[in-house]
């Protein structure tokens, strides 16, 4: 970010955004629109420019002191789509009822495991103690193995596996808690799909980019054997 201020002027700042600018953009992109939509009423103080990327050179006009540039990206990770594996890593699911972590809910073929040493035990516990605030919801991440492989074509409209899903395992509380989110799972992977499928691939199978993560909670100290006996504090 730059700035620059004169006496009786607004102050210009520009911004560079280093993502795309597409009506499916995620959260970072849109935290700067919604930055640069408040701007717009502030145009005695403040000059602002958000630059982001694009296929095509461009200049929205937000109000004469807003705007967006959008401009090519010098280099791309596109040029590399044809020569880079990309690889997925487990993180957690709910697949059978039970919660499961660093494992794939499904075998897709390819799957490689990593047994970790002690020392690299050691170092992935101490990793997870830094988020002091959720010491409790990271138990049930396990430090011995890493489970990894090449990322095949997921269907991101459609649940991960079949049954309850790890966000779902709370939704029969019958009334609103902080730490669970009661969206319908119908609703939250038809938005994902349609993110997934306006989505431009950079790396790899579609829907390629970021893939969406569907789990929007973490709500309980995991280790429990079903995961289901409370929301944990």
């Amino acid at each position: 970010m730059s700035t620059g201020m004169r006496a009786g002027r607004p102050l210009k700042v520009g911004v560079l955004v280093d993502l795309v600018l597409t009506e499916a953009a995620g959260g970072h992109v849109k935290c700067w629109q919604r930055i640069a939509e408040a701007a717009v009423g502030c145009a005695d103080r403040l000059d602002l420019t958000v630059h982001f990327s694009g296929p095509q050179p461009r200049r929205i006009e937000l109000s004469p002191a807003v705007r967006y540039v959008v401009l090519p990206p010098v280099l791309s990770t596109r040029r590399f789509a044809d020569r880079v594996k990309v690889w997925e890593f487990a993180a957690y699911n709910f697949a059978g009822g039970r919660v499961r972590a660093n494992r794939f809910a499904t075998g897709r073929g390819g799957e490689v495991m990593i047994e970790a040493t002690a020392a690299e035990e050691r170092e992935k516990r101490s990793a997870l103690a830094c988020y002091g605030s959720e010491r409790r919801n990271l138990r049930h991440i396990g430090v011995a193995r890493e489970t990894f492989r090449p990322l095949p074509t997921h269907d991101y409209a459609a649940p991960p596996h079949p049954g309850r899903l790890f966000r779902e395992r709370f939704h029969w509380v019958p009334f609103h808690h902080p730490r669970i989110d009661f969206a319908p799972s119908a609703e939250v992977y038809r938005d994902i799909g349609a993110w997934a499928s306006a989505s431009t691939p950079a790396l790899g199978d579609r829907p390629g980019g970021e893939p969406g993560q569907p789990d929007r909670e973490l709500s309980r100290p995991f280790d429990e054997a079903e995961g289901e006996r409370g929301l944990g504090g």
